[in-house]
């Protein structure tokens, strides 16, 4: 039997790897969980500089992540971060 996929978990989709590629940017890790259940999708976590400037190392620091669509009717920018409302 087919499986239904709606139409918002390419957005999903896209939206994950917008922030996997954010999260790397910003020199910390990206795993993704899963893209076919309910619930966290990802983690994010937390990597600093060693003191010795020589690599990075992870601080324990774990940040969940769900990723969500909806449909936006009203978008602002502050400090680097998307605030949206939908309907």
């Amino acid at each position: 039997m087919p499986k239904n996929v709606p139409a918002t978990k390419f957005t999903e989709v896209k939206a994950l790897d917008r922030i996997s590629h954010v999260v790397h940017e910003m020199k910390c890790l990206f795993r993704l969980i899963s893209q076919d259940e309910f619930g966290i999708d990802g983690e994010i976590e937390v990597v600093t500089p060693k003191p010795d400037g020589e690599g990075f190392q992870t601080s324990g620091g774990i940040i969940k992540v769900q990723a969500k669509s909806v449909r936006v009717t009203s978008r602002r920018m502050t400090a680097g971060l998307c605030h949206a409302r939908s309907d």
